[in-house]
């Protein structure tokens, strides 16, 4: 057990110790997929842990299963982790961004064109989903 607690090289990261902090959804981004201030503050909050492993994270407009969840796909939405990782940084830890795209489980709705993405996989999903939807 005094192993897990012992500091630890991983690449060229030196971490306190053999832990990291496993994604979670949060749902923080702004409503357009762009990390905002918010996203920085907790993960910032949480960079004594030592590794960070983001929430999943779309790498396409596709890819989004549900609202308010991170993209990394556009302009704003990389200045927008740029920003996170820099306080993340600031505070002595270590982010990994985990890219997460919903496949079949993403709601039309969220999608540019509004059809259902081309999934890995032409068996539907045992299960429900439950969703957000604007006001409009």
């Amino acid at each position: 057990m005094k192993k897990i607690w012992s500091k630890t090289k991983v690449g060229n990261m030196e971490l306190p110790h053999r832990l990291a902090m496993a994604p979670m959804t949060r749902s923080r981004a702004q409503e357009d997929g762009t990390p905002g201030e918010l996203a920085a503050l907790y993960y910032a909050q949480r960079a004594t842990m030592g590794l960070l492993i983001t929430e999943g994270t779309q790498p396409s407009d596709d890819g989004q299963g549900y609202l308010w969840s991170p993209g990394i796909y556009t302009d704003k939405h990389i200045n927008g982790w740029k920003k996170v990782t820099d306080r993340v940084h600031e505070a002595g830890g270590y982010v990994y961004i985990q890219l997460m795209h919903a496949g079949r489980m993403s709601h039309p709705d969220n999608t540019p064109h509004h059809r259902q993405p081309v999934a890995p996989s032409a068996i539907a999903p045992g299960c429900r989903n439950v969703y957000g939807y604007r006001d409009a």
